[in-house]
């Protein structure tokens, strides 16, 4: 892969984009627990369609669905793709797997078949760039906050189902292992869709995170999706919502201009005053972990509302952080440095547990 070249289309795919949020978010953060997962099985003789394949459909399904809840006409999801379309991939031992943007942005007087199309389009398009790295693509290629990832992501797990061996009525799908996608980014996620074909249906597992939306919510958009999905399969040609009265509609997500318009946590002035009584000791420990984590060659100001994600830290930083104070003797876990990111509020909780 050209990563010049994918750099280029990414950006150009990207650009003026926004993060389409689920829930309203300032920062980066861990994982939550699980939260609801609502399961909708659609029977097989509703999905039939000569042009389009399942995936593609849900994904504008989702699109329609999304832009509808967030009262936009500009939507960005992730897609799960197997990462083996480019010569030699094949030849690759081990999972191939990515999660890449798709982005819709709805137009005037489309049809149901404009918006499958479009979507189908992007994915044709993006398939000889779809090796570069989700992170790097949202660090290189938007201005999104630099904690930023996808709300929410397609999983389409389109593998041949077959018989059990010890019961040959049962049907069985090879999984996509979601461990291998356990990643501090990854884990930000905040709802994943997975949809699993088999000979009589396509089961649709909706997974939310904890504390991320309410459970009627979560229970309505999970019937919406599956509603729409099959209003596109049967109305094909149906004219879709426009744009604007998309705008006008009651936004139930948060809109995507909140993430940007963040206020930034300056120091009071009791916090500058309790730093200056932090020993240089620490002062020290913290600034050369801070450092060697970020590969940065100062620590920022005491006075900096800049955080430790929006200086190229990321969850797996965030760790490594943690690890350094801890190898010199600080009880400072991966969550101190989540719940303080700023390098004032982490030096004074050093300072609070040593």
């Amino acid at each position: 892969m050209d990563k010049q070249k994918a750099k280029d289309y990414w950006q150009k795919v990207l650009q003026g984009s926004v993060r389409t949020a689920i829930k309203h978010q300032t920062t980066h953060r861990l994982a939550y627990a699980l939260g609801p997962t609502i399961i909708k099985t659609i029977p097989v003789f509703e999905l039939y369609s000569d042009e389009f394949t399942f995936a593609t459909i849900l994904k504008a399904a989702w699109a329609y669905v999304l832009a509808k809840y967030s009262a936009t006409q500009d939507v960005v999801f992730g897609s799960l793709v197997h990462g083996r379309n480019q010569p030699g991939t094949q030849c690759v031992f081990g999972p191939c797997v990515n999660i890449v943007p798709t982005r819709v942005t709805f137009q005037h007087n489309w049809s149901v078949r404009d918006l499958i199309v479009a979507v189908h389009r992007s994915q044709v398009d993006g398939m000889p760039f779809e090796m570069m790295g989700s992170r790097e693509i949202i660090q290189r290629c938007t201005s999104w906050p630099k904690w930023g990832y996808f709300s929410s992501v397609i999983v389409h797990q389109n593998y041949e189902s077959r018989p059990d061996e010890e019961n040959p009525d049962v049907h069985s799908t090879i999984d996509i292992d979601s461990a291998d996608l356990s990643t501090g980014d990854i884990d930000s996620v905040e709802v994943y869709i997975t949809s699993t074909p088999n000979p009589t249906s396509t089961e649709i597992h909706i997974c939310f995170t904890d504390n991320v939306i309410s459970y009627s919510l979560a229970h309505s958009l999970a019937s919406d999706l599956t509603d729409t999905i099959k209003q596109f399969y049967k109305e094909i040609d149906a004219v879709i919502m426009s744009p604007r009265d998309m705008q006008n509609l009651p936004a139930l997500l948060p809109s995507p201009a909140d993430d940007t318009n963040a206020s930034a946590e300056i120091p009071t002035s009791e916090q500058v005053k309790a730093m200056r009584q932090c020993p240089e000791k620490l002062r020290h420990d913290l600034g050369t972990a801070w450092q060697d984590v970020l590969g940065a060659q100062t620590v920022p100001d005491d006075d900096s509302s800049a955080t430790f994600f929006e200086l190229g830290g990321d969850a797996d930083n965030a760790g490594q952080l943690a690890a350094h104070m801890q190898r010199r003797g600080y009880a400072i876990r991966i969550e101190d440095v989540f719940e303080n990111p700023t390098w004032s509020r982490l030096l004074l909780r050093a300072n609070e547990l040593s």
